[in-house]
């Protein structure tokens, strides 16, 4: 329970969880009010929390650079992953099918803010929180 917590109160999670909140709470009242944003909130999520998403999808930890490895090291890290693969392939983790799951999700979520009255459902907030909880 203690791991969960501190990724919803990590720096991005703070910004984006209330910017998430932010855009679907506009839509709402817009909406109670009959009145259209002109997909200006989508766009607005779309280039924040899209561009957010995909970045932060393609960051790996640690961020060092890489140097190339001599041969020995080479044939070493090969037979290492031929070895992880064939361990791959025996044992499935749960954790591996549940944040694809969640990945799967967020995604889908977030293109159900274009269809018209269903963009009024807090879809940038639970995207948002499917992204997070992907560790």
């Amino acid at each position: 329970m203690a791991g969960d917590a501190g990724n919803f109160m990590s720096p991005e999670a703070l910004i984006m969880l209330p910017l998430a909140l932010t855009l679907d709470v506009i839509g709402i009242v817009l909406v109670c009010f009959a009145l259209d944003d002109f997909f200006i909130t989508d766009i607005i999520g779309w280039l924040t929390l899209g561009v957010w998403s995909a970045f932060r999808s393609q960051v790996k930890e640690g961020g060092a650079t890489i140097e190339m490895p001599d041969i020995e090291e080479r044939r070493e890290q090969t037979q290492q992953f031929k070895q992880t693969q064939k361990e791959i392939k025996t044992a499935k983790t749960s954790k591996a099918t549940t944040t694809t799951k969640a990945a799967k999700w967020a995604k889908w979520i977030r293109f159900l803010e274009f269809v018209p009255y269903l963009g009024v459902l807090p879809f940038w907030t639970i995207s948002t929180f499917f992204i997070l909880k992907e560790e």
